[in-house]
Order: structure tokens, then sequence, then C-alpha cells
């Protein structure tokens, strides 16, 4: 994939053989996690999704990773099989939480964490929680979502929260794939890229979808 042109066939097909969906419990209350890995030796990079993602969308860079590195990329919870988070409207801290129990149920530390948009969110609150013992040594933010939590960013933060909701009510997860994908395009994407942004988010679940949306408005990036 990385020396021909994007093909959305051929990143399923290498999707399933390579970068196949796994789940692990992470406590004895039934709660699991849903994420993918590709590698065997080297350092261990954790990939964390953004909100309209999924561990999935992160195949092309996984498979260029994995020559080197171990490769772990979640479903964040209430993503893909991952069991949502109890409240309706979860902090980043909830999420590092979850991101700690899923680790520790593989029984692995994280040489780096890369968090793209949201994901950054989550990545940056495990850092400022989690024990020294399971400290990554390299912290990468792609495109970091700052949140919309901070002090005076009040109206905005209800701005942003209601236009995503309105758009998720009236369309639907197919609806929302078919209008908001290309925002996460850059504007020279080709058709088949276009496609694969909208395979993802087609496949994101409306609950899992509302906390992350909570957690965006409500929460910062520096807090």
């Amino acid at each position: 994939m990385s020396t021909h042109p994007f093909r959305v066939a051929d990143a399923l097909a290498v999707l399933g053989a390579g970068f196949a969906e796994r789940t692990v419990a992470i406590n004895d209350h039934g709660e699991r996690i849903g994420y993918r890995q590709w590698g065997e030796r080297g350092p261990l990079v954790v990939l964390l999704h953004g909100i309209s993602s999924s561990a999935a969308s992160w195949l092309p860079c996984a498979q260029v990773l994995s020559h080197n590195m171990r490769v772990l990329a979640w479903d964040a919870p209430g993503y893909g099989s991952s069991t949502p988070l109890a409240d309706v409207a979860p902090r980043a801290a909830d999420y590092a939480g979850r991101l700690q129990a899923w680790l520790a149920a593989l029984d692995v530390t994280p040489d780096a964490i890369v968090g793209h948009s949201l994901g950054a969110l989550m990545a940056s609150a495990y850092v400022a929680a989690a024990p020294a013992a399971m400290q990554p040594k390299c912290l990468m933010l792609l495109n970091p979502a700052q949140g919309y939590g901070q002090p005076g960013q009040e109206d905005q933060s209800r701005s942003v929260q209601a236009q995503r909701l309105a758009t998720l009510d009236q369309l639907g997860i197919d609806g929302m794939a078919e209008s908001r994908h290309a925002h996460l395009l850059r504007p020279n994407a080709t058709d088949e890229e276009r496609a694969w942004v909208r395979w993802n988010m087609k496949r994101l679940n409306d609950g899992g979808y509302r906390q992350a949306l909570a957690m965006l408005s409500g929460d910062d990036i520096c807090s």
C-alpha cells in the first residue's frame, strides 16, 4: 500500500490479514477493549484515534511502523467492540483510566504513545495520571484537539456540541460519514481515500460518539 495508489479493497484485505481486530477483558465486570496489533519486535508504539475514526484508520501507519516496531491501536471506549464508559459525559481521565487498564491487561508498557486529534486529549490525560512504570518514553500529539472545557469557552463548547449533535440526529452515522468525511482529508484526496474515511466513519457507534463529543466539549488538554 505504501508504493501503490491507495485502494479500499486492498486496505480491507490487509486489515483482515495483518491488522485484524482482537478484544481483551480489562476487568472482572465483563468490560473489554477492542484493538489491533502488528509487528513482533522493536519498541512498542500505541496509537489513539480521533473522534471520527477507529483503530482500523491507523492501517497505513501501522503497516509502515510494523517493520521496526510493535504497533497497538485501540478502539476507544464506545468505539468498535470496546465497552462504553459508564458516564454519559466522561472526561479525558476516564478514557485514560481505560487505556491504563487495557495496557495492564496486555501486560505491556508503551515506549511511545501517539494521539491524533481527540486521541491527544486521552494521551495527555494518560501521561498525567499513569504510574512511572507505565509511562511512555515518547508522547506525540498529532493535530491535537484542545477541548472546549477551559473557562471562558462555554459558549463555543455549547455551540460545537449542539452543531455536531444536530448533524448526528438529522443524518445518523451513515449520513454524517457522507457529509463530514471531507473534514478529515486534504483537499486533493483521491476518491479511494475518501471512501476509506467514509468506511471508517460508518463503523462509529452512536453512543460512543456522543460520549466522545461530550468529552471534547467539556474537557481541556491543559487541565
